[in-house]
């Protein structure tokens, strides 16, 4: 799909194959020196798909110049290996989220180890690991091809030109280490990635390894939200869906949801001890494996934040977490 946003910015949509991922958007910025925000998963039908799309709108693949990366998941950055081959493009991403795309082989399988240790930590049975293992190779794969760090060039501190609009990158952390938002003041335009989204609440990243001391990105989340939310922006280019407007108003709504969130975990704590897991299918009922993910993630930034607030107490019985609320 290709919708023209204005006279040198196109939205493209691309389906992702993961079982709950929402179509994700590539933003074509055309102009003398043609660049991209994200580039989709590496898709053989959406590597197609996008090549076939800035086709119709006079652009080849050796045309590009520029490829923001938004942060480093594989529904927005997957491609990015394959589209380097294809052009002279420069590749942005914040140094932050360089780890994962350059990772070598035994890096990813070390991560691949030390993530089934945290869903563990959760709660979910052993006999089940292996299976949340076969869904991260299915993730990575998504990926694409490994990207050697001489590819990689971080975000200028200042103003930058891509396309024919002006950015500047602003780092918020959270839903991964290097999330950033790409704001033209010129323009009014916001890209917000998926650090605000119009009718979803952004997931808070696992740092693997810790990042800040922290192993959830709830508390940097909730933190960064404050970089955007008094931008003047006129449009919101989001990730997922389609644009909107009025961040500040979106923001107020994610930090409410997030306070309803934190209450009703401490609610259900008011009886026996509980897993994240236990407490992911109290809060939000029952998901798919993949929300299921997602969920724990976000209950265990909340546990983090109370754990740090003296609010929950946590001990472990063989390698899982039970936490209960301190009276």
């Amino acid at each position: 799909m290709i919708e023209a946003l204005s006279h040198s910015i196109y939205r493209l949509s691309y389906d992702v194959p993961l079982s709950g991922v929402p179509p994700v958007n590539v933003y074509a910025l055309l102009g003398e020196r043609p660049a991209l925000v994200d580039c989709g998963p590496a898709h053989e039908e959406t590597f197609r798909q996008l090549q076939s799309d800035l086709e119709s709108l006079g652009t080849r693949l050796s045309d590009l110049t520029a490829i923001l990366l938004t942060h480093h998941h594989v529904d927005h950055a997957g491609l990015a290996s394959r589209l380097a081959a294809e052009s002279e493009a420069t590749i942005y991403l914040h140094p932050d989220d360089w780890e994962i795309v350059t990772w070598t082989s035994q890096e990813r399988a070390e991560f691949a180890r030390e993530l089934k240790e945290i869903v563990g930590f959760w709660g979910v049975p052993r006999m089940a690991l292996d299976t949340v293992g076969e869904m991260l190779g299915k993730v990575l794969r998504l990926g694409g091809d490994r990207l050697v760090p001489e590819k990689l060039t971080p975000y200028p501190d200042g103003p930058f030109t891509a396309g024919e609009l002006e950015f500047v990158a602003i780092h918020c952390p959270g839903h991964t280490k290097g999330q950033v938002c790409l704001w033209s003041r010129e323009d009014g335009i916001l890209f917000t990635s998926d650090h605000v989204l119009e009718d979803i609440t952004s997931n808070p990243s696992l740092y693997i390894p810790r990042y800040r001391g922290r192993r959830c990105g709830l508390t940097d989340y909730l933190e960064s939200l404050g970089r955007v939310a008094g931008l003047s922006a006129h449009w919101i280019f989001p990730g997922h869906g389609k644009p909107f407007r009025d961040v500040r108003g979106r923001v107020e709504a994610i930090r409410k949801a997030a306070a309803e969130r934190k209450g009703k975990i401490l609610s259900v704590l008011d009886g026996a001890p509980s897993t994240i897991l236990g407490l992911t299918g109290q809060v939000w009922g029952e998901l798919t494996p993949m929300n299921t993910f997602l969920g724990a993630r976000e209950v265990h930034g909340h546990l983090e934040i109370m754990l740090e607030e003296g609010a929950v107490r946590l001990f472990e019985e063989e390698g899982v977490g039970l936490f209960e609320r301190r009276q």
